[in-house]
């Protein structure tokens, strides 16, 4: 198994009140990973940490095999690339253009290099003609994928996404969700998820469940959905509950395949 991501034994206190409590766990290199809990959980706490936005004081966390520490930040953070829940805390510059310039001027990358970046990733993320726009002129989605087309250009091994589609309308989610699993297998990247919408589960490759600050579930979706998820707050996916409902001995996960299990049910 290759690890590109493993926390040992993680805890993290504010104001002497313990959040994270002893953490430990492994997420494999090019797997769709969802953290999913309740608010209060520890989640997105755990988001910061991961991504060095907040600074651990026990345990450790390796990123491909370096272990986070202030003298390794720097190598650490490009290994790493966050979408956040609101798009706008993302742009600086006047067009998405100029925000892409912008970090690839932060990371030294050569002027001469850069037009065939921002073509290759606003070609990727369906952006090239938004490349002029500037972010208020743009929709919700449009600014997500936006969003991500700067953090690509930086070419990260890790995408985390901190409740990335909550700001978004069902069609521009959905175009969302496909456009990440498109570009998880086009650059080869592992995808953590931080997120309320346990949709994305069906989706996953394994499912970290949070409460109050430590994981109760770390394993696949199948043994996720077999949990009793109310106990923390939580609620499984639609198509999952009804299949669960009328006692399917087998699961499918996408939406295609259950109206067609659901109709040969029903004998349509």
């Amino acid at each position: 198994m290759n690890n590109i991501i493993e926390v040992k034994n993680l805890c993290f206190s504010y104001d002497d009140k313990e959040f994270i409590k002893d953490l430990s766990f492994m997420i494999e290199k090019n797997s769709y990973t969802c953290i999913v809990g309740s608010n209060g959980s520890g989640k997105t706490t755990l988001l910061k940490l991961i991504s060095g936005l907040l600074e651990y004081k026990d345990g450790q966390i390796y990123i491909d095999d370096i272990l986070f520490s202030n003298e390794n930040m720097g190598l650490i953070r490009k290994k790493i690339g966050v979408i956040f829940q609101n798009p706008d805390n993302q742009y600086v510059g006047t067009t998405l253009k100029d925000d892409i310039i912008f970090g690839l001027e932060n990371h030294g990358v050569e002027p001469s290099k850069m037009y065939d970046i921002i073509r290759e990733v606003s070609d990727l993320c369906g952006v090239s003609d938004l490349l002029s726009k500037e972010p208020y002129a743009m929709s919700g989605g449009q600014k997500q994928k936006g969003a991500i087309a700067g953090v690509l250009a930086l070419n990260p091994e890790i995408l985390i996404l901190d409740e990335a589609t909550s700001m978004l309308d069902p069609v521009s989610k959905r175009e969302f969700k496909e456009n990440i699993l498109k570009l998880k297998k086009e650059k080869n990247l592992t995808i953590i998820s931080i997120t309320h919408d346990l949709d994305e589960t069906l989706k996953a490759d394994k499912v970290i469940v949070l409460d109050k600050g430590k994981i109760v579930y770390d394993g696949d979706k199948e043994g996720f959905y077999n949990l009793d998820v109310k106990r923390y707050n939580l609620r499984l996916p639609k198509i999952i509950e009804i299949q669960k409902f009328l006692h399917y001995s087998s699961l499918v996960y996408n939406e295609e395949d259950f109206l067609k299990k659901l109709g040969d049910y029903f004998g349509n």
